[in-house]
């Protein structure tokens, strides 16, 4: 007569499996403590992994290598000194759902290095990289990622995304605010190049209206972004335009009561 059984695979070095609570049913997990002769332990200990950069808005920047299409991605970065095994870890942009995707056994990151996960709802780990079974907001939501107790490890939560731009922290594992980076480096350490003004730049305004111009390229593409307080975290896109001549202006009609307003123009590159 059987009175109790297991079935496990995929085993992960050095992790204990077992029930938690004790003599649970079907509760099997994997723990970092090893117990023998001692209650089941299924706590893990603080590891210093940020969530690091993302794009939520990827229109033709960096193709997935699954399936060449323009899917969500965002890193993952060791900020530790020591290589972090993040076998057994959730992923999820749910903070109701924190176990939603679970990182596969054999997933690490070295000190100081960078993971790449596509949030490109494949779901699969037939490949050399990470897919995940949702994908990102572009309007706006959180990544979180989770111990395999489901304690929070890390958890970003951004807003509305501009095209072809990541946004992340600078320097890497840095706190928020949050910036985004006209140069996506996934895999690598972040990129910050702020935005900057024309050298020179003419600003007018009326009852309801901003008229902004500036020295412009031809032929070359611009974004205009704004804020109403400079201690603000991130910059308002306005719009991006393309000069078609040596001066290039725009009209900001959103500045309606506004008591001030700053701009920044940036060359795309």
């Amino acid at each position: 007569m059987v009175l109790d059984y297991l079935t496990f695979q995929n085993s992960t070095a050095d992790r204990a499996f077992g029930l938690f609570p004790d003599g649970g049913q079907y509760e099997w997990s994997g723990f970092f403590f090893a117990t023998p002769g001692a209650p089941n332990n299924n706590s893990f200990p603080i590891v210093n992994v940020r969530i690091n950069e993302w794009m939520a808005n990827n229109t033709r920047t960096i193709a997935n290598p699954l399936d060449g299409q323009f899917d969500d991605w965002f890193e993952l970065y060791n900020a530790g000194g020591t290589t972090v095994n993040l076998s057994g870890f959730f992923l999820t942009d749910t903070p109701s759902s924190p176990d939603k995707w679970e990182i596969p056994a054999g997933t690490s990151i070295p000190p100081n290095g960078f993971l790449v996960v596509w949030a490109d709802n494949n779901d699969t780990t037939n490949t050399a990289h990470l897919h995940t079974n949702f994908r990102l907001n572009n309007a706006g939501e959180s990544i979180g990622l989770h111990a395999p107790d489901q304690s929070v490890v890390d958890q970003v939560v951004f807003g509305s995304q501009v095209a072809d731009l990541s946004q992340g922290r600078f320097t890497d594992g840095a706190a928020a605010p949050y910036r985004f980076l006209t140069t996506p480096t996934p895999g690598a350490a972040n990129i910050y190049n702020p935005p900057g003004f024309s050298p020179a730049s003419v600003v007018r305004q009326g009852n309801g209206w901003t008229d902004l111009s500036w020295t412009s390229q031809p032929n070359r593409a611009y974004r205009v972004y704004y804020k109403d307080d400079l201690n603000l975290p991130g910059w308002t896109l306005l719009g991006q335009v393309t000069a078609t001549g040596s001066v290039k202006a725009v009209t900001d009609t959103t500045s309606v009561g506004v008591p001030q307003r700053f701009y920044l123009i940036e060359l795309v590159p």
